[in-house]
């Protein structure tokens, strides 16, 4: 659901994933799906270079004047800021914040730690997945860790495999994707790692919530692809893990 290599082509199961979820009224979730399955750039005014070479330089660290190489995953506020999280970037800018078409800021000390996985933030806090499963709380008025980072997927003895597919926030309440793990979990926003409850999903991936507070999910399998490839599914769990509604995706959405 990452990484197309063909940009006209990674953009037709999304626009048919999109028609899907509008026809069914739920345009917040568009924005999502177009967040977390692509990201492609824009042409921007004024005078700048672009390379396929990636951030091949090392800025100062408090530099953060540039688009880092890849974004994954990302969360807008309601003022316009966006924060990002992404792989990898030899710039050391896995993590980015931009407002209004510029760049304001990064994350430090997020190089070969991020995962790309999944970002959000309620105006104190920002929560993001970082690798080996696990997730770390930062303050938002500093960018700096409020506590040690907490593991949320540990299914899987190789590490990397263990992936959080998606965040949330309702209330007090964290709520995280464990893909390797198949569940939702719920966890105390501000006790980090103090888990309340959980319930299974199949392989859940990016979430969102909607006006009543209740959480939606995509469930794929990214192991699959070609004539192989998971039927992608949406879910509509109230926060104790009730399923509420399930929209199935064409065959040929990936």
């Amino acid at each position: 659901m990452k990484n197309f290599t063909n940009p006209v082509v990674g953009w037709i199961p999304i626009i048919n994933v999109a028609r899907l979820c509008m026809s069914k009224g739920l345009m917040f979730f568009v924005i999502l799906l177009m967040s977390s399955l692509y990201m492609e750039a824009q042409t921007l005014p004024g005078t700048y270079t672009t390379s396929w070479a990636g951030n091949s330089f090392a800025p100062a660290n408090n530099d953060y004047n540039f688009i880092q190489y890849e974004a994954n995953s990302m969360f807008v506020e309601t003022d316009g800021t966006i924060y990002t999280n992404g792989y990898f970037d030899e710039a050391g800018k896995e993590m980015g914040i931009y407002k209004d078409g510029l760049p304001i800021g990064k994350i430090p000390n997020s190089h070969g730690y991020s995962d790309g996985g999944s970002i959000i933030t309620n105006g104190t806090y920002i929560w993001a997945s970082v690798q080996e499963g696990r997730v770390v709380r930062y303050n938002k008025s500093n960018l700096l860790p409020a506590a040690a980072d907490f593991l949320v997927s540990n299914t899987s003895t190789v590490l990397s495999q263990n992936i959080v597919g998606g965040l949330a926030l309702v209330g007090s309440e964290l709520f995280a994707s464990d893909y390797t793990g198949n569940k939702i979990k719920v966890y105390s926003a501000l006790n980090d790692g103090v888990l309340l409850r959980s319930w299974t999903v199949a392989k859940p991936l990016t979430m969102a919530t909607d006006a009543s507070g209740n959480i939606w999910v995509i469930s794929y399998d990214l192991s699959k692809w070609g004539a192989t490839r998971s039927i992608a599914n949406i879910y509509c769990y109230s926060t104790t893990g009730t399923l509420l509604k399930t929209l199935t995706m064409p065959s040929d959405v990936e």
